[in-house]
């Protein structure tokens, strides 16, 4: 599936930028760098709230809300 790609995409941009070029961009912010990153992480968590709603719409929200607690965690330990 498309979700499938789209996370395969954010693990090899975290693998390249992390461990083939050691490129601290969490701490630079350079945009350009971090911009596809953080497009290909919310993708893909996008893509596994959808993944699970389809089949079961109660874990579809314990997987949305999991996402939620998940970005709010994100915010806090980032700012």
């Amino acid at each position: 599936s498309i979700f499938l790609g789209i996370f395969l995409a954010f693990l090899a941009i975290e693998g390249l930028y992390d461990f083939v070029l050691k490129i601290p961009f969490r701490e630079n912010w350079n945009w350009k760098l971090l911009a596809p990153y953080l497009i290909l992480y919310y993708a893909g968590n996008y893509g596994f709230v959808v993944m699970v709603w389809k089949t079961s719409l109660m874990r579809g929200v314990i997987m949305l809300s999991l996402v939620i607690i998940q970005i709010i965690i994100n915010i806090i330990t980032h700012t």
